[in-house]
This record gives structure tokens, sequence and C-alpha cells, in this order.
């Protein structure tokens, strides 16, 4: 039957932008590349500090998310998406660039493309579509099924 292949086909095709967008934070090594301009990146800091936002001054900041900006001559300029105190206080920022000193970051990550979690959100997505599938097959299954005769159960000879 056509219909449960077209809500398999469908339920993969509304899934499939989770599977491909699986990503996790890595840290960036000392003998890696460092990320590009506008790649989502952050930043842990050894010591917290005080960073100025538009609309306040943020104190005690141990972490930095954000685009990165800029990364030379020791400095690193984020445009910052929200900070996060020793506290547990989280701040929103609305892309002020903040620049940090390389030296004041501890572990600076950058969001990269995990492709484990996406093969795994993917199977997982086959075996979902395959289900909801054989879910529907097996709904319309019940009545009669098209080309075939009648069981002899169903046959009725019109004599009482």
């Amino acid at each position: 039957m056509k219909a449960p292949r077209t809500v398999a086909a469908v339920v993969l095709l509304a899934m499939a932008p989770a599977a491909a967008g699986c990503y996790r934070y890595t840290p960036v090594e000392a003998d890696q590349p460092r990320p590009e301009p506008g790649q989502q990146v952050r930043a842990y800091l050894n010591e917290p500090d005080r960073v100025r936002l538009t609309h306040i001054t943020a104190e005690n900041v141990i972490q930095i998310n954000g685009e990165l900006v800029e990364w030379d001559n020791g400095r690193v300029a984020m445009s910052a998406f929200w900070l996060k105190s020793s506290a547990g206080v989280e701040h929103r920022a609305v892309g002020e660039t903040v620049v940090v000193q390389e030296s004041s970051i501890g572990v600076f990550e950058a969001k990269r493309p995990s492709i484990a979690a996406s093969v795994a959100l993917t199977g997982a997505l086959v075996v979902a579509a395959i289900i909801v599938g054989r879910a529907f097959a097996a709904g319309a299954g019940e009545g009669e099924q098209p080309g075939r005769p009648p069981s002899p159960d169903d046959r009725r000879s019109g004599h009482n």
C-alpha cells in the first residue's frame, strides 16, 4: 500500500534537518587551525572577569558564548550571545563585541558537526519511519484487501 510509504517518507523528510544539524562543542587545541570568523564558539575564562555589555556590566563572568569575530595578536573578539557568571547567573547579550586576552582563556571551544550523533539520529528516524509505516499498514489491513477474493467466512450465499 502506498499510504504507509508516504507517511514514512513524510516522517523522514520532516526530521531530516534535525539529523543533519547535530553539533557539539569541541576544544580548540594549540596544534589545530583556529575557528573561522562567524563560527559559533565559547570561551571559559581562567579567572572570573567583568564584561561590559550595552545594558549592564556582568560581574564574575567565567563563560562567554557567541560567534568569533577575530582572533589576532593575542586577542579574541567575540560577538556575544550570552555570558555566565561564577554564581551561575546567565546574562543575555545581543551580539555585543567582547574582547578577551587569549592568555585569560582556559578552554576555547568551537561548534562543529557531530558525525556520530547525526548517524545515530538518522538511524533512529529510519526505525521510527518503519514503525509508523507498519502501523499504518496494519490499520489499513483491517478491512478487505483490494484485489483478493473474500475469505470463505466472509462470503454470503444469499440463502438463509
